[in-house]
């Protein structure tokens, strides 16, 4: 449910009950509306068992979690690893503005943990370490159960 515009209150308004209904219950409800299932686009890797993604719209405010876990034969792309969002977001981003967490965990070894940046002039997310660096698929031999999960949020269009 997306949120009323507030109302302008004037000095001796009535309140009614349809007032409190849209003013307060329902801007109220749409905090706590339920999450809406999306399918992220993954760039470059044609091997993902699972590419998932959950997202909640408050008004402008969009939050978003992904899971991505690999199976089978895994055959990696080239280049940044990259993930769609679920909504158009508001322009005018900085280059590798962060969005979000990031944790990569490697089934064989270390889970690793980094942050999500937008990609300038595009509605996806690109994965970065601790030190701001873009991840790219080389970053370990991935693996069938290998996973990746992002969480963040961000201001839609």
């Amino acid at each position: 449910m997306p949120r009323n515009t507030p109302k302008t209150w004037m000095p001796n308004t009535i309140l009614t009950a349809v007032d409190m209904n849209e003013q307060v219950r329902d801007n109220l409800k749409a905090l706590g509306d339920p999450w809406t299932p999306y399918t992220p686009a993954l760039n470059g890797s044609s091997s993902a068992g699972s590419v998932l993604g959950w997202y909640q719209a408050t008004g402008k405010a969009i939050r978003f979690n992904i899971a991505v876990t690999f199976g089978g034969t895994v055959a990696p792309g080239s280049g940044n690893i990259t993930l769609g969002l679920p909504v158009p977001m508001a322009r005018g981003a900085l280059p590798r503005f962060p969005v979000g967490l990031a944790v990569v965990c490697d089934i064989s070894a270390n889970s690793y943990t980094g942050r999500t940046a937008i990609r300038a002039g595009s509605d996806t997310i690109a994965l970065m370490d601790q030190s701001g660096a873009l991840v790219t698929w080389g970053f370990f031999g991935w693996a069938a159960g290998d996973t990746i999960f992002v969480e963040g949020a961000y201001e839609a269009a």
